[in-house]
């Protein structure tokens, strides 16, 4: 079992690819490797529910919905072949263009991309999102714009009130993949092909996990 923040990311540089939850039968996930006593707790070093956001902001491992649109971890060694793998070859302006992207999507990408990094809470004011009007549709838009690697987790925010303080639960803050992985990671990732990838990423979590290639392919619509 993990029981501290540094078993967690020796765990991901050792497994390189990791469920948060769980996605797969024999696709072990962070919840499955875990004591569910120490989750929310809110004591850093060993609660798990806050790894993700420290990862994220640490930038020791990549954290988002990135197996086949599921939450998952992929520790930095691995990166740039799984940026290759499921990373659009064709540039967002020309999915867009084609079709293959919906406006909702692509407004967000923008709005992420001009400011630079921005939390859920702001990014749904500034689109004028609201629970009740919205707030599903920019969701799916921002899990596929993690599917494709063109935004990342970056760190976690609360809302701050009038008088400055903190309050309230810990949200998502975004920023574009680019951004918060670096140039050298997609330039990287220029040195592989993509089925050759996509077979090695596959051929990684078959030999460290007992999950069915079938199914794998399946998740990650191969």
């Amino acid at each position: 079992m993990l029981k501290t923040y540094s078993d967690f990311i020796e765990y991901i540089n050792q497994y390189k690819i990791v469920p948060f939850s769980k996605i797969l039968e024999g696709f072990d996930s962070l919840g499955d490797l875990t004591n569910e006593n120490n989750w929310h707790t809110g004591i850093d070093s060993s609660d798990p529910w806050r790894w993700k956001d420290i990862a994220a902001q640490r930038k020791d491992c990549a954290y988002g919905c990135m197996l086949g649109g599921k939450k998952g971890f992929v520790s930095i060694d691995i990166l740039p072949i799984f940026y290759a793998a499921f990373a659009p070859v064709a540039g967002i302006d020309d999915i867009y263009m084609s079709g293959k992207l919906s406006k909702t999507t692509y407004d967000a990408w923008k709005r992420i991309y001009k400011a630079g990094e921005i939390a859920i809470f702001d990014l749904r004011v500034d689109m004028g999102v609201t629970k009740k009007k919205g707030a599903s549709t920019l969701d799916a838009s921002l899990r596929d714009l993690q599917q494709m690697m063109f935004i990342s987790i970056c760190a976690s925010r609360q809302k701050i009130n009038k008088q400055g303080l903190p309050y309230g639960w810990r949200s998502n803050v975004y920023s574009t993949f680019e951004r918060w992985a670096g140039a050298k990671i997609v330039e990287d990732a220029k040195n592989y092909d993509k089925d050759e990838a996509q077979n090695i990423v596959l051929d990684t979590i078959t030999d460290n996990f007992s999950v069915d290639k079938g199914n794998l392919k399946k998740l990650f619509k191969l």
